[in-house]
This record gives structure tokens, sequence and C-alpha cells, in this order.
């Protein structure tokens, strides 16, 4: 949150000293600013009767700030600040009550511009469903997030979410297809973030070659990191086991080939993605199969080896009942 060099050495002040920890005059919650009206909710102080709100502001956020209104109705919780251009301005606001020896404590800074952008962590499939990430925006007035998906409609809002900073999409079809989102950040004006770059989940397919006994791999790759992907990873469950990786894949690789299969088994495969710079991860969807695949003989054992009736050489052997064998005339 940004706050200027006043509000900084106020805090030092008031750490400094347990005695004055209890003495001090709490600021407005300065909730937001909308066409150059500054909107405020009033703090309880009971030390001493109110004698004013008491509003900074400055066009730099570096300040210097100047009081630029004192607001003598205890009621009121907006005020229109009248500035030309269209310059933003930065505000901060204190609560005047007559406590003398009590410290009085600044507001968060806001500013006139709208939220910044919402840059999203990630888009993760975790248990069949869609989970985002996205970290705090750094502008105090913020106080939810609209969460965005591409549908066949159109890019929609889908949520919004108070307090927190991830989503669980509960009708995303993450198997299906690959979900495409957007996190807008507003606050309690209506003003709302800048859409940042698409975030979208990993589809995974899969497919088996009877004749190879391979299970061949395919994927879309993520994208709009910042620092690009770093690596992959292919994880593999066999027969409901716990999930381990079974290679590491470059950044740029969308398919991968698993050999030595069985179709006496079960196989459920998950990519996951790696975020350069970060280590931040995101997963595919979980693609699990039985493949129909051509088991040849492990072992074949010679049962005879002689000369029949008509003095020709005559072999015998036996071999698995799973082996699936063409045999010649």
């Amino acid at each position: 949150m940004m706050r200027s060099l006043v509000h900084f050495a106020a805090f030092l002040l008031m750490a400094s000293t347990s005695a004055g920890a209890q003495n001090i005059v709490l600021p407005p919650d300065l909730q937001c600013v909308k066409n150059d009206t500054i909107f405020w909710t009033p703090a309880a102080n009971a030390c001493g009767p109110f004698q004013g709100y008491l509003i900074f502001g400055s066009p730099s956020p570096a300040g210097p700030f100047n009081l630029i209104a004192s607001i003598s109705d205890p009621a009121q919780t907006s005020y229109f600040h009248d500035t030309p251009g269209s310059q933003a301005w930065y505000y901060y606001m204190q609560s005047a009550h007559d406590c003398p020896g009590f410290l009085r404590l600044s507001s968060d800074t806001v500013s006139s511009l709208p939220p910044p952008k919402v840059v999203i962590a990630s888009v993760s499939v975790e248990g069949g469903q869609v989970l985002l990430r996205w970290p705090l925006s750094p502008a105090p007035q913020v106080d939810r997030y609209i969460i965005y998906r591409t549908t066949p409609s159109g890019t929609v809002p889908v949520d919004t979410v108070y307090g927190d900073t991830t989503y669980i999409d509960p009708v995303a079809k993450p198997g299906q297809q690959s979900e495409i989102y957007y996190v807008v950040a507003s606050d309690p004006c209506g003003n709302n973030s800048l859409f940042d770059i698409l975030h979208q989940t990993i589809l995974l397919k899969a497919g088996s070659e009877a004749c190879t006994r391979t299970i061949s791999l395919s994927w879309n790759p993520y994208v709009n990191w910042p620092g690009g992907i770093d690596r992959q990873e292919v994880w593999l469950s066999v027969d409901g086991a716990p999930a381990l990786p079974v290679d590491t894949l470059s950044a740029s690789a969308i398919a991968y080939t698993f050999e030595g299969v069985d179709d006496q088994s079960t196989y459920c495969f998950t990519l996951r993605a790696y975020a350069g710079g970060s280590g931040v991860e995101a997963r595919s969807n979980e693609v699990c199969l039985n493949p129909d695949v051509v088991q040849p003989p492990r072992r074949m054992r010679i049962k005879y080896v002689g000369v029949n009736g008509a003095q020709q050489p005559e072999i015998e052997w036996v071999w698995e009942t799973y082996a699936e064998l063409s045999l010649a005339g």
C-alpha cells in the first residue's frame, strides 16, 4: 500500500512506545475516488469531541501532501475536489478530535487512477476444477476481483471474489476444452482495472497405439507467464497409485510418447508446467485410459525337438496365454 513519509513516521512513533499504543485517533476508512469525488467511512473515536476530517492531497505519490479540505460535518462521507485537467491526484485523510496527547493516524493513500491491471499468477486444473491464483492488488482501495471467462457468447463475468486472491470455477470444463480467463480489480466506487493478457488452462489429450504399445500425449502450452515456461513434467499414476513424475520436458514441448504399456493396467497422466523465474505451477486436466495394445510374448519355451515320420525336423514350443500372436501356416 502506498504511504507518504508522514504516514510512515507516524507509524514508527506509534510502534516505538507501548504506552502510546492506546492513545490514538483513528483515521476515516478512505475507500476510493470517482469523478474527482473522494469517498470515506467515518471511524469511531471516543477520546474527545469531533473537530473535523482533514483531507490531504498531492499530484505526486511521493508528495508533498497539502491540506486541501477540512470537513466539519461528522456525518459527511464524500468530498468533491475540483482538479483542473486530467492529472492524477493522491489523497489520504485524518480524523481531528479534541484529544490532547493522542497520536493522529493517517489513512491509506488512494489515487484518482483506476486500479492497476491484475497479472494472473496461474490457471491450473486441480481436482477436476479450474483454480485461479493472482497477487493482492497494490492499490489499497481495491476490495473485490471480477472473474471473466471466455465463452461461445464472448468474454463474460462469471463471479466476484471479495477478500481473497484465489478462485475455483465450479462450472468450467477443463477436461473438454482449454478454459480462458481474465481477472479485473475493482473498488467500492466501481472503478475497474483494464484487462491484462489472458491465461488459459492446459488441455491434455491422450491416445494409445496397439502395435507399438505406446501412449501418445499432446497439449496446448501454457502462455503469457512473464518469464515464460521453465520446464514441464509428465506425471503418471498406474492403477490408482500416487502420481509420480516420469519425465521432464523442455519449455517448448507439446507432445510426449510413453512406451511399454500393458493392457491390464489403467494409466492416468497429467502435465505440469512451471513458470520461469518464479516456479509457479500450472497443472493440466487428468487423462486416464486402459490401452488396447498387442501383447508380445515375453518368454517362449521349447517343448520338443525331433524328426517326424516324414523325416522332417519338428519343433514344438509354448508361450504365455496373454500374448497376441498371428500364427502363419
